[in-house]
């Protein structure tokens, strides 16, 4: 067996070179293409010709696989622009030493189980078994040889480079005229660990990571029946980022999963680095600040999903998983909320609508009052804040504005310092600005008070892009405010709710159940009932089972047995 991998002296790859124009020229005239041909014969002298001969094959997806495997090389250096971490290994397969050779890239490949894999080509088969005809080696290999558990035969040329390009490794046969893709991939990956922006106190400490079958297999692990169903796609000219649509086939409806890869085939880009650009491409609209689809680190929240009837999108290379449809109230729910008992839960939810409220008006609220509305402010209280801002150089709305930058700063600063740093940049910059504000004069002590509740609120929600979003609005309803004061604000948060009805997620209302209303999913909104009275799926996701539970769960008490009594 033989390898070549590494750096290659000059003069051998001039040499090399040489040998390959000859066997890609022969290749191109045996399908009569001659512009082709003339450009393999010229490309060992001018690299110009390498470069348009790569271009015209590029463009042709039907070149078959040639039978011989010098011209195999040849045309698989050409793809891969004699990359040096392309590696090629020449082999012969029992009986009758038929040559063959595996191409593929190092660091993309698990070393363990391509080795497993040669080994297991490189076994003697006898005579009786192998086929006779070199074309039926490829299939005979596939089904007997090769232990790798996903394999595909290859008949194109292209085919083979993207699959070399994706980490599988690829093996041509001499005189067969098709390739067998098996596949290897490896490479380092991070280790499964718990999501470090939506932790719980209760509930499954795993999270998604960068590998889309490590996440594949969270998920399978918690959905163990075959209808489970998963739809692969590639999505990107350049990375052919794998794409993975997941859903329950008897849950799910068939619509909505169209619907889903329809808009997933509409994306022609270059490059997919993560799910957050692939869903800014599939939204229903661009034109909001809120998330329309939800994101998420959690499997336990990708499962809860899909046994609701919706469908999630997992995309390699990025620990965020997208499930849709989703409404605003799946952005303020927790995972945690179905792990706690429903007491507690409703309190919890109380809470967090409540201080998402104040994330979003406390400022707003703060400087209409002060400015316009003072007499709606109890008198010691209002004598407070006047003796407060006594000697403060600017307007409430300039002071309140002042002070969210100020806090916006330091929270990105916070996020952007390396871990050790940024939680004690966070808090004493928040001490030092805030009292140094104080003592300038230049702020006022009730202002710094609002600000910090705000900034404390905004953190109780638990999805990342709606707290952004809800960050985002208080600058413009602080201006509404400062202007108008509490009519301005009635103004702002009137707009902002027919804004937040007219979005859609896939077809689904935003701001259901409550707008269109939807009494029978008014149990898990604000209020959360109990598991054993919850019967159906939301109303608000179309499915084609709405019913998820039986009757008579409610739980209680066995049959009373009097002290004394025989068993």
């Amino acid at each position: 067996m033989s390898t070549r991998s590494g750096s290659t002296p000059h003069r051998l790859r001039v040499h090399r070179l040489a040998g390959q124009s000859l066997q890609l020229e022969a290749y191109f005239r045996s399908l009569g293409l001659a512009r082709e041909a003339d450009l393999a014969r010229r490309m060992a002298v001018s690299p110009r010709s390498e470069t348009r001969l790569f271009e015209l094959v590029h463009r042709n997806p039907a070149l078959p696989v040639p039978a011989r495997l010098g011209q195999a090389e040849a045309l698989m250096d050409l793809y891969f622009g004699h990359s040096q971490d392309l590696t090629v290994r020449h082999i012969s397969l029992e009986p009758g030493a038929v040559p063959a050779m595996i191409v593929y890239l190092p660091t993309m490949v698990d070393e363990p189980r391509l080795d497993q894999s040669l080994h297991s080509l490189l076994q003697p088969a006898s005579a009786a078994e192998r086929p006779p005809a070199a074309r039926d080696v490829v299939g005979w290999i596939r089904h007997h040889q090769v232990s790798a558990p996903d394999t595909s035969e290859v008949v194109q040329i292209r085919q083979a480079a993207f699959a070399v390009s994706e980490g599988m490794a690829v093996l041509f046969v001499e005189g067969s005229g098709c390739a067998l893709a098996f596949d290897v991939t490896g490479g380092p990956q991070r280790a499964i660990s718990e999501s470090k922006t939506q932790r719980v106190v209760r509930g499954p400490r795993e999270g998604f990571i960068e590998s889309i079958h490590v996440n594949l297999t969270l998920i399978r692990r918690r959905v163990r029946d075959p209808r489970l169903r998963v739809d692969m796609l590639t999505v990107g000219e350049l990375t052919r980022t794998r794409v993975a649509v997941c859903y329950l086939a008897t849950v799910c409806k068939q619509s909505l999963i169209d619907e889903a890869m329809r808009r997933i085939r509409r994306v022609k880009v270059d490059g997919m680095l993560d799910s957050g650009q692939l869903m800014e491409l599939i939204e229903d609209t661009p034109w909001t600040v809120f998330p329309l689809v939800r994101a998420t680190e959690r499997p336990d929240a990708v499962v809860g999903g899909l046994l609701e009837g919706r469908f999630a999108i997992v995309v390699d290379g990025s620990p965020w998983v997208l499930v849709a449809p989703s409404t605003f109230m799946d952005l303020i729910h927790s995972p945690e909320d179905y792990f706690e008992r429903f007491p507690a839960v409703v309190l919890v939810r109380i809470l967090r609508v409540l201080f998402a409220a104040v994330a979003l008006f406390g400022p707003s609220i703060y400087v209409a009052l002060t400015t316009f509305h003072r007499e709606t402010i109890p008198t010691n209280l209002l004598l407070t804040i006047m003796a407060a801002r006594e000697g403060i150089p600017f307007p409430a709305a300039m002071e309140a504005f002042m002070m969210e930058l100020g806090f916006e700063i330091i929270r990105e600063a916070g996020v952007r310092m390396p871990s050790q740093l940024g939680q004690s940049v966070s808090i004493v910059g928040a001490l030092i600005l805030g009292e140094s504000a104080i003592q300038a004069g230049i702020v006022s002590a009730p202002m710094i008070i609002t600000v910090a509740v705000t900034a404390l609120a905004n953190l109780m929600l638990p999805d990342y892009s709606t707290a952004l979003a809800l960050r985002m609005l208080r600058f413009p309803l602080l201006i509404l405010a400062g202007t108008y004061g509490a009519y301005g604000l009635i103004l702002g948060a009137t707009a902002l709710l027919i804004h937040l009805l007219s979005l859609r997620s896939f077809g689904t209302p935003y701001m259901a159940p409550f707008g269109p209303l939807l009494p029978s999913d008014l149990r898990d909104t604000v209020v959360r009932s109990p598991l054993w009275a919850r019967q159906k799926r939301p109303a608000a996701v179309e499915q084609t089972d709405p019913v998820r539970a039986g009757h008579g769960m409610k739980p209680g008490p066995g049959p009373v047995r009097r002290a004394g009594a025989r068993r």
